[in-house]
Formats: structure tokens, C-alpha cells, sequence
């Protein structure tokens, strides 16, 4: 049988495992002859009767008890295989290092992979048990890489409450490198990037931080360790995916080594994921590599099964395990249930005088002279403590604890028990179901290793939800990409990185996906029919065409079409919409569906309900048992309730800025929610404010923005500490504004219109169009409450304007940007280049630094793009004027020393017009360095208007 196995595994190219999975379900169905003969071919009817006639080979494998309300499932159980001492390998081996080890002898998992994670610069990947010693396995390769001096590292984890465990974790062990926590809670500079040696961070942070142009990880980078990456095969596997991806473009771009390291629990196609990272070496323990040994079962109640049922059905476990003298930890799913389980479970004739260390409420100090304990985030570290300390000393037969303690603290028990697998996941704001990466890591809390103590593991659940459960346990869920159904959203921030520019790119970009890895083992998954399977670029260039056109749609995509009907020739380039979405983390319609409905935008409520209108708040919704504390907070509000998901969203987000205090635990996760996504989607509604110049509606943002972040720690800043001056030339204001007190907005005001806006730090110079003799200037500073208005009068500048005689025989081009960031629309303007220009190119930056940064830049593009096109590009790239040769080159400079050169045969590109403190360029200055040379312009538009009217004396545009 193993043999026909190993030949059909190897003919339909997938693993055993996945093998005897499909063979199992085809063989649930009355239909599974002509099924198996379907799947595995008429060509091969043999091998199907051999898998006929041995169909109980494929039977399932657990015992299964029915009872009147439940069915239990008791599985083999997991035996831990015997250690063979002599195939362990020593610490002592790594040398200085192993004084980050506590132990003599790495474990027979990490002996395994010694070699491959600390002596090789290979990708890798390690699928093994909880409690295997993945955690110091990615310590190993962190050793290794922090011997090269100024490496850097990222390590990626599933939760915000891991990266915490990790990064405490690591400060102390690496005490003389920098570690630092990157996730939504924590928001380190781009400096204190740029100097941390490990950076731990979750998937969407690394994503977000990565979807910039200009980033600290591009360049920097050394080792990149995915922790749990099976979490592919859930709706945050398209996010991984967008990473993976980037890091082989960062390869690509940069021509330097950046290893990945994937750690994942067991997977049945652990091949795929292996070939998806491109690791030289795979590595797969089973369960018998756990710790201890580990007897599992799953209780399924039966539906229309009565609450007190559940109750005593539940009870009547633990019980069984506490007569066998074993401690439990029961895991459930709220910080509610662990008080009102611990209850449950009390027995009155077991009592004990527990130790005074500290004063508990009345409930706890109940609960643990029945030798009870609860344990969860939001008890006092010290109770927490508490707890911990009384279960390892054995004061306590059962703790209850939420999953959390899973992932933090080290409290192993004789036996585990979940209670429900339903829970509320404040970041989707609906209930789910409990995924394996959770009980695999409560599961691996069970059993005592330092004993030899065999664990227990329970899972209790509705009986429906049994077969999904015990495929993921025995580990018979093949791991699928998910990345289809979020294509459009994947592919915005990567056409704005240019990584997909064609149809072209477009394929060579989904070949790095683990869709890719997926798509021919099971193509009907992927939209892919028989007759297809070796067409899969015309069907995946009909994806990314599909995607396209859908971001054209939504305003965040162009498509220049280059007056062809031929697509392969069409190229695809980024708007300013579309980068405002990237970096956002916008889904892809939010944007259009602003700009369709701003002429109903005129207030603070207004605003907020469009915002709340965001796709990311669709799975709000209103529970039965919510009505009764909505109607509460309406009546404070004073607002009428009515049963709609608008309502619950408006009502929380304004109990939250007026301070109202919500007591129901959904709707307090639900206001969490919301809160933490109206500050990020509210940046990203005043960006296109701003560029569809909106600037009344940004003012009116900017005060909402404030209510809802309620700032606690503000500078001491005052009205004298803005210098303003406001200059008239012709029919324009130059409004100058001085500070040192950091970031501030300035809004020009006249005739309580708002003219412009623009947020700067310490220095601003704006130009506004505006026939006032009186302007009102508003400074909203970041770091302070207040904000301050100035009428100032306008005043002439009688100093003559620097014009020549020839202007109109200047050769001037004019390009309109907005700058979000300078460093950014640098890297856009390198992809933007040609090289095939025959005229000397000089390109003027602000400072050297910045000149710096762009020679590099466009050298790796010329190296690039010498590589990938296979032809020379002959351009030299050169920092210093006085180094330029007498033809092809490009020279990135200042415009201080562009203005000592003679060469006139030559094409000048004003990257701004503007130095590092945000002032223009002299125009006497800009006006030399134009005449006799084709000229191109990049700045924003009042400046080129005023340019050319002022400057240039062009009136008639």
C-alpha cells in the first residue's frame, strides 16, 4: 500500500500526506470510484482498485464515544520518541555564543538543524510541535548574523502580545545589541529603525512600513525570520505572501543576500511552503518530537444541547481529570467566562487558607481557597503573578485563563482544557472560530517535559465543528493561498513600488507568491479548468488585468496604453490616490467612494459617518444583547437609537471622544476597534483633502483627529513662538512662518475661507494666490491642544524681481507633484528615468546627502535594468560637477555647485525648488542655471505658478 502511495504522490506531484488526505474524503462520498478515477486518471485504474480494496486503510484513526448530548474523540496518542544522546549536539560548539544558552545540549530538533540555521547562509525552514525550540532555533540564525558588523534584522510574529514576549526576551539576552517592538502599539522613528540591530514586528506592520519607496529594511536588511508561517493558509496569508515577495525584490534591486528563515508547526505540503521561500533545506518534525507525550481528544456537543448541559458536560471533564490528581488549565475565550468557569467548577467541600502575599477582590480570594485560580490581561500584573506563583507551587488544582497565557508566560500543566472555540476578534469586529496556530500553543502547554509527565489535551466544541478540527490536529489540511481573493488590494502597493508595471512584471511577481507554488496541485482552487493547466500565465495575466482595471476604476491606477490594443505593451503606474491607499492600508474602493460623496461633507458628524462608511468597519454588527447599552449611550448622547451598524459605530466612536465609559466587554472591544481605525483612515482623508484642496474640511479633520487621539503629554508651546510674515508680490502672498517647536499645520485663511494648508516643521514657506490686504494664519502644532490664530496685514515686497530680458527664450518644462515625501518622490523619479536621453543630465537635489542617496539609487537601477535587459547602459553616473566628462553621464549635484559649471549642452532637472529648511532656491540663482539649457521643473503648483508669473512675466497661463 505505502508503495502506491509513494507512486501516486510522485505522479500528481503532491505529498503523501496530501495524498491520503484527498483518498480519505473522496471516500466519504457514495460517488468515490468515479471520484478517486477522476483525480487520479482513467490511465491508472490500477492503483484506484488497489485503493478500493484496502479502503479501511484510510478509516479514520481516532476511538469515538457517542453519549446522549456528545460525542467524544480520543485520538492515538502522540509517543515521544526515545533521545539518543550521542546524535545530540553540544552548546559548547558555538563558542562565546553559547552563553545566550541555559542548557549543555541543543534538543533532538534544533541538533538536527544545527548545521543548516548557524553554519550556512541558506533560506530554511523548520516545521515542528510546540514546544520544539523553534524560539532558540531563530536565535541561532540571529547569532549568526549579528557576527557581520551593521546587520539587521526582522522578526516577524503572528501577535502583538508574542512580539512583547519576544522583544522583553531578547533585551535581555542580547544585552549589548538593540532590540526594538515594531507593532500597532508601538510606533519607534524611522531613526531608532535605522539603529536597531532586531526589529520584532507583526506581518502588517512589516507590510505597511514596507509599501514606502524609502524604507530602512531595503538596504539594511541581513535576516528575515516568519515565525508561524502557516498562518498562509488564513485571510492574513495574502500579508506574508506581500512580504515574501518584497524581499526577493529587494534582492533583486539591490544585489545583496537576504536570508529567510520560516518556522511553522507541522504541515502536511510542507514542500510548497518550502519552495515558496526558495529554501535550500527543509525540515519537518512530527509529533513524536514533542517534548512529552500528548493524549488528545474532542468533546463535540450536539446541537439543541441546553446551556446546563454544556455546563455539566464540561464539569464532569474536569472532574475526571482532577480525580487523576492532575492540575488543569482551562482556556476560554473572554476575560467574563474565566470568572464565570472558574465558578462553575468550584467544589464546596475542598477549601484552603491560601497565602496572604497580597489583598485579592472578594470573587478571587473566593475562588482560590477552593483551590481555583483565574488569569487573564486585565487583572494587576501583581494578581497575575500571583496566580502564576500558587499553580507552580501546586495551590492550585485548576487555573482558568484566556489564550494569552498560552503565548506569554511558561506555565506548563499536567492537563489543558479549551472551553469553546468561538471567540470575538476585536481586529475583524466579529466572532470566529479558534485557529490551529491557538491550539496547537495551548495544546503544547500540556505536560510536565522536566517530569517526563505525559500531557492531556482536551478541545470542547459543537459537534459540527469536530471534522475541521480533527483535520487540523492530525494535521491533514493542506495549506492553500488565499492571495486570489485579495488581488487587488495586494497588487496597489506593489504597481506603486514598481514592482508590476506590465503585464510582464505582473507574472514575475505572482511567481514569487505562494500561489504560485499552489497553483498546478490543485488549479481548480485557483479558477484553473483541466484544459488550462499548462496555459497558467494566460489565466493568471487575466487575473492581473481583471485586478488593473478594477484599480483604474477606483481612481488608484493609470494605464498608459500606448495607443496599442496589444496589453503586453500597456504599462501600469501608480496615482497619488493609489499611494495614499498603499500607505493607509486602504481597501481599494474607499477612496472613490469618498471623492463621489464630499459634496454631502460639511461637518464633524458628516465626517465621521463617511469615514465609518470604510469597508474595514463591515463586519460591525449589532448583537441582540447590545441594544440595552447602545440606548444607554444614545440617551447620553442625546442622539434617537435605532438597530443599524451606522448607528453602533457613530454612538461608540462618540462615547469615546466625550469620554463616556462602556461596561458591555463586545462593545468595549468594538470601540477599541474603531477608535484604533478611524486615526489611521482619518490620515489618510486629509491627504486627498489636501490634493483635491479641500482645506476647510482638513481644518475640521485636524480637530476631530485631536478629539479622538486625546493627546495627554503636549510641549509647552505658546503664540510667541511663531514668527510670521506675510509678503505680497504682484498678485500672490509669500506667507513665511518660523518656529522651533517641531511639527506644526499652517492654514491660510481670507475671508473665512481657507486658501491653502500645509504641515511643516520649524521653517514653512508658502505661496498663496489671494487679493486680500488682511489673512488670517491658523498654527495647530502636533505636540500641543491649543491653536493659534494671527490677522496679519500684507505687506508689499518692494524688492525687484530678478527678471531677464529673454525670458521667453527660456526652454523651461514645467512638472506639477505633491510632495508627500521628498525621499520618496526621489526613488519615484529614479524608476521614471530612461537612460536613453543623448544629452548630459545633471539633477538638482537639496543637499548632498540627499544627491548621495539618488547617485546610488539610479546606479542600481542602471545595474538592474544592464542585467535584466541584457544590453549596456553607457550613462556614468557621477556626485561632483567637477568630475563630469565631456558626454554621457548624469550628474547629481546641488544647485550651489551646478552654478560653477559652462557646460551648456546639457539638460537640468530641478528635483525641487526648495533647500532642507523648506526656502526656495534664490530665483536669480534658478534664472542662471536655466539660461541657454533645457530646463525641467519638479514642484508644486503654486510655485509654478507663481514662477511663471512672477519670475517668468508669463501672464497668459
Amino acid at each position: 500500500m505505502e508503495e502506491t502511495i509513494k507512486k501516486l504522490s510522485i505522479k500528481l506531484n503532491i505529498t503523501q500526506d496530501e495524498l491520503k488526505h484527498i483518498v480519505r474524503q473522496l471516500f466519504l462520498k457514495d460517488t468515490y470510484q468515479e471520484d478517486l478515477l477522476e483525480f487520479i486518471g482513467y490511465d491508472d485504474i490500477e492503483a484506484v482498485e488497489v485503493l478500493c480494496e484496502h479502503k479501511e486503510y484510510f478509516n479514520a484513526e481516532e476511538n469515538i464515544k457517542e453519549r446522549k448530548y456528545f460525542t467524544e474523540y480520543i485520538l492515538p496518542e502522540f509517543t515521544t520518541r526515545e533521545v539518543e544522546q550521542n546524535l545530540l549536539v553540544d552548546t559548547s560548539v558555538v563558542g562565546e555564543d553559547k552563553r545566550y544558552f541555559t542548557y549543555s545540549k541543543f534538543n533532538p530538533v534544533q541538533s538536527q538543524v544545527f548545521e543548516a540555521v548557524y553554519q550556512t547562509n541558506e533560506n530554511i525552514l523548520v516545521c515542528a510541535p510546540t514546544g520544539a525550540g523553534k524560539t532558540d532555533i531563530a536565535l541561532l540564525t540571529i547569532l549568526r548574523a549579528l557576527k557581520k558588523p551593521h546587520s539587521k534584522i526582522a522578526y516577524i510574529v503572528p501577535m502583538k502580545a508574542l512580539a512583547s514576549e519576544i522583544t522583553v526576551k531578547y533585551k535581555n539576552t542580547l544585552e549589548n545589541k538593540t532590540v526594538l517592538e515594531f507593532t500597532g502599539d508601538t510606533e519607534p522613528s524611522s531613526y531608532q529603525l535605522s539603529k536597531a540591530d532586531v526589529i520584532i514586528c507583526t506581518p502588517e506592520k512589516f507590510d505597511a512600513y514596507t509599501r514606502k519607496l524609502s524604507n530602512v529594511f531595503q538596504n539594511t536588511l541581513d535576516l528575515i525570520i516568519i515565525d508561524e508561517i502557516h498562518i498562509l493558509q488564513d485571510e492574513r496569508g495574502p500579508v506574508i505572501e506581500s512580504i515574501i515577495s518584497r524581499i526577493f525584490r529587494y534582492i533583486e534591486l539591490k544585489q545583496r543576500t537576504i536570508r529567510i528563515i520560516a518556522l511553522s508547526a507541522t504541515l502536511p505540503n510542507y514542500q510548497d511552503v518550502g519552495e515558496f521561500i526558495r529554501a535550500s533545506r527543509v525540515f519537518n518534525f512530527d509529533q513524536t518530537y514533542r517534548p512529552v507525550s500528548l493524549k488528545t481528544s474532542i468533546i463535540g456537543i450536539h446541537k439543541k444541547t441546553s446551556r446546563l448541559i454544556k455546563e455539566e458536560i464540561f464539569k464532569n471533564k474536569i472532574e475526571d481529570l482532577k480525580s487523576q490528581g492532575k492540575q488543569v488549565i482551562v482556556f476560554v475565550n473572554s476575560r467574563q467566562d474565566t470568572i464565570y468557569s472558574a465558578k462553575l467548577l468550584v467544589d464546596e467541600s475542598i477549601t484552603t487558607i491560601p497565602k496572604k502575599e497580597i489583598k485579592l477582590p472578594d470573587s478571587l480570594d473566593f475562588l482560590v481557597r477552593h483551590r481555583i485560580g483565574v488569569h487573564h490581561a486585565g487583572l494587576p500584573r501583581n494578581v497575575r503573578h500571583y496566580m502564576e506563583d500558587r499553580f507552580k507551587n501546586g495551590d492550585l488544582d485548576i487555573l482558568v485563563s484566556t489564550s494569552t497565557l498560552a503565548w506569554g508566560v511558561n506555565l506548563p500543566a499536567h492537563a489543558v482544557v479549551i472551553r469553546g472555540t468561538t471567540f470575538y476578534d476585536p481586529e475583524a469586529g466579529k466572532f470566529k472560530d479558534m485557529g490551529i496556530l491557538d491550539i496547537f500553543q495551548i495544546f503544547g502547554r500540556a505536560g510536565r517535559p522536566q517530569f517526563k509527565i505525559t500531557g492531556e489535551a482536551c478541545l470542547v466544541t459543537e459537534n459540527e465543528k469536530v471534522d475541521k478540527y480533527l483535520d487540523m490536529i492530525k494535521n491533514n489540511i493542506v495549506i492553500e493561498s488565499r492571495l486570489l481573493k485579495h488581488i487587488v488590494d495586494v497588487l496597489n502597493p506593489e504597481i506603486y513600488l514598481n514592482s508590476v508595471t506590465s503585464i510582464s512584471t505582473g507574472l514575475d511577481w505572482f511567481r514569487s507568491t505562494f500561489m504560485n507554488a499552489r497553483l498546478l496541485k490543485n488549479p481548480a482552487l485557483y479558477g484553473i479548468k483541466t484544459d488550462e493547466r499548462y496555459k497558467e500565465d494566460e489565466v493568471l495575466s487575466e487575473y492581473i488585468l481583471l485586478a488593473i482595471k478594477r484599480l483604474e476604476e477606483c481612481l488608484l491606477v493609470k494605464i498608459e496604453k500606448n495607443d496599442s490594443l496589444e496589453i503586453n505593451r500597456w504599462r501600469f503606474e501608480s496615482t497619488e490616490f493609489g499611494r495614499i491607499s498603499s500607505f493607509y492600508y486602504l481597501h481599494h474602493p474607499t477612496i472613490k467612494n469618498w471623492l463621489k460623496n464630499l459634496e454631502f461633507i460639511f461637518d464633524e458628524e458628516s465626517i465621521c459617518k463617511l469615514i465609518l462608511s470604510s469597508k474595514d468597519f463591515s463586519n460591525i454588527i449589532v448583537r441582540g444583547d447590545e441594544e440595552y447599552a447602545l440606548n444607554e449611550i444614545c440617551d447620553y448622547l442625546k442622539i434617537n437609537f435605532e438597530q443599524t451598524e451606522e448607528l453602533k459605530l457613530y454612538v461608540l466612536l462618540m462615547a469615546h471622544i466625550k469620554n463616556y465609559q462602556v461596561f458591555k466587554f463586545s462593545l468595549k472591544c468594538d470601540s477599541s476597534f474603531i477608535v484604533k481605525n478611524t486615526e489611521r483612515i482619518l490620515g489618510a482623508f486629509i491627504e486627498v483633502l489636501i490634493y483635491v484642496k479641500k482645506f476647510e474640511l482638513v481644518r475640521q479633520c485636524l480637530v476631530l483627529l485631536r478629539k479622538i487621539k486625546k493627546q495627554k503629554t503636549v510641549k509647552n508651546i505658546q503664540k510667541s513662538d511663531f514668527n510670521i510674515q506675510i509678503k505680497k508680490q504682484g498678485q500672490f502672498n509669500i506667507v513665511d512662518v518660523d518656529s522651533e517647536k517641531g511639527y506644526f499645520w499652517c492654514f491660510v485663511i481670507s475671508n473665512d475661507n481657507v486658501l491653502a494648508c500645509r504641515r511643516s516643521r520649524n521653517v514653512l514657506r508658502l505661496i498663496v494666490e489671494c487679493p486680500s490686504e488682511f489673512i488670517e494664519i491658523e498654527i495647530v502644532p502636533d505636540d500641543s491642544k491649543l491653536t493659534f490664530k494671527y490677522k496679519q496685514a500684507v505687506t508689499n515686497d518692494e524688492t525687484p524681481l530678478a527678471l531677464f530680458p529673454d525670458t521667453n527664450d527660456l526652454d523651461i518644462t514645467f512638472n506639477i507633484v505633491y510632495f508627500f515625501s521628498y525621499s520618496e518622490f526621489l526613488k519615484k523619479f529614479v524608476f521614471s528615468l530612461t537612460f536613453d536621453d543623448p544629452e548630459n543630465l545633471f539633477l538638482i537635489c537639496r543637499t548632498k546627502n540627499d544627491s548621495r542617496i539618488l547617485k546610488q539609487e539610479i546606479k542600481t537601477q542602471i545595474s538592474l535594468r544592464n542585467f535584466v535587459e541584457g544590453k549596456q547602459i553607457n550613462k556614468k553616473v557621477i556626485e561632483s560637477v567637477g568630475k563630469a566628462p565631456c558626454k554621457n553621464f548624469i550628474c547629481v549635484t546641488t544647485l550651489k555647485e551646478i552654478l560653477e559649471i559652462k557646460d551648456e549642452n546639457c539638460k537640468v532637472v530641478f528635483l525641487t525648488c526648495r533647500d532642507d529648511s523648506g526656502k526656495y532656491f534664490s530665483f536669480s540663482n534658478i534664472l542662471n542655471v536655466c539660461k541657454s539649457r533645457k530646463t525641467i521643473f519638479y514642484e508644486e503648483e503654486m510655485f509654478v505658478k507663481y514662477f511663471r508669473f512672477n519670475i517668468l512675466n508669463d501672464h497668459g497661463n
